[in-house]
């Protein structure tokens, strides 16, 4: 009779900030974890925790069409677990914010009736709502920087917006993205001076993946973001206040 698992796909986070804010439940499951596929930025940590990882970067950064990507990596570890429980995915910060590989791991995993458990650690909006003491109890409405401009989605700007993925904004390759011209953010811009006034002050933020690491939070007028896209990088966000 073979091993038992306490689950057939862990989806873990490993804290934005670094393994100082990843839960013990998180790490004590991964130490039971057969094999773990590794997504984060931290696999030498990663690596003391887990008997066997297999990193995911380069197939991640493959420079195919993302969903090609995402459904690709999302069989793979459905069909290790179809061999055996013990698998886990270790991503940066909740597995299901803006995560689409997990994200279909939850839908079509237990619709294969694997066990799918979901640990997530301190999120990119843990830090945002800490590094710029933004309130969420005035209200606040969160969208996806290129959904919200190809889709047309409709701001109210009473309420504080948060703009996720703003450094993948109209990327549909995964590359690892150098840094490119201003043009590329002017969609973007454009768009939201719809609703918000040109001199309408927004704040980038990155946070921190390590204590020497010290982020950004630079503010700038709405009509001047395009001037920052020299420091706009791949896991930056945009926090449109609302209007007064």
């Amino acid at each position: 009779m073979g091993r038992r698992y306490p689950y057939d796909i862990l989806l873990a986070g490993i804290g934005i900030g670094g393994p100082h804010n990843t839960t013990l439940a998180t790490v004590e499951l991964l130490k039971k974890a057969r094999i773990a596929f590794n997504l984060s930025v931290h696999d030498a940590y990663v690596r003391t925790v887990c008997r066997r990882v297999i990193d995911l970067d380069e197939e991640y950064y493959s420079g195919e069409e993302d969903y090609t990507v995402y459904r690709r990596l999302a069989r793979r570890v459905m069909n290790e677990a179809g061999r055996g429980g013990g698998v886990a995915v270790i991503d940066d910060g909740h597995p299901l914010i803006f995560d689409d590989v997990n994200t279909m791991i939850v839908r079509h995993g237990k619709r294969r009736g694997l066990r799918v458990t979901v640990l997530p650690a301190v999120s990119s909006l843990d830090v945002v709502l800490a590094q710029s003491h933004w309130n969420l109890g005035a209200g606040s409405q969160i969208v996806e920087a290129t959904h919200l401009v190809r889709y047309r989605q409709r701001l109210n700007p009473a309420f504080d917006t948060l703009v996720m993925q703003l450094g993948w904004f109209g990327v549909s390759q995964l590359v690892r993205i150098e840094p490119t011209t201003r043009e590329r953010f002017r969609p973007l811009q454009q768009y939201l001076l719809r609703f918000y006034p040109p001199p309408h002050r927004v704040r980038v933020l990155r946070a921190s993946q390590s204590p020497r690491d010290k982020g950004v939070a630079l503010s700038c007028r709405l009509d001047r973001l395009v001037h920052q896209y020299r420091r706009i990088e791949t896991d930056s966000t945009l926090l449109v206040p609302a209007l007064e």
